[in-house]
């Protein structure tokens, strides 16, 4: 039996707006060190509580989504070093498409 505890919709949530607003205000061609707490809850629509109760500081943030990203692609060339049916090259335009 598995003891993983799915993570409440509301924090799947929340977190996937706070990244989103990271991402839109690094388009925006904001400095990554200028990040605060309150742009990014701003943009994301939410309070600065919301963002305390999920992480620590901007780095915090950051990093999950750092992680996030890196797991992410890891996951990808773990597929398609397995996928038989694709070349080297395919798989390579695979990933880069990813």
């Amino acid at each position: 039996m598995s003891t993983l505890k799915k993570e409440d919709p509301r924090t799947t949530r929340s977190k996937e707006l706070f990244k989103n607003a990271v991402f839109l205000l690094l388009s925006e061609e904001y400095d990554i060190s200028k990040l605060s707490v309150q742009k990014v809850a701003t943009k994301a629509g939410l309070n600065r509580t919301t963002f305390y109760l999920h992480y620590q500081d901007i780095q915090d943030l950051l990093t999950q989504i750092t992680d996030e990203i890196l797991n992410e692609l890891s996951d990808k060339i773990d597929v398609l070093k397995h996928a038989k049916d694709l070349s080297e090259k395919q798989q390579l335009t695979q990933l880069l498409d990813y």
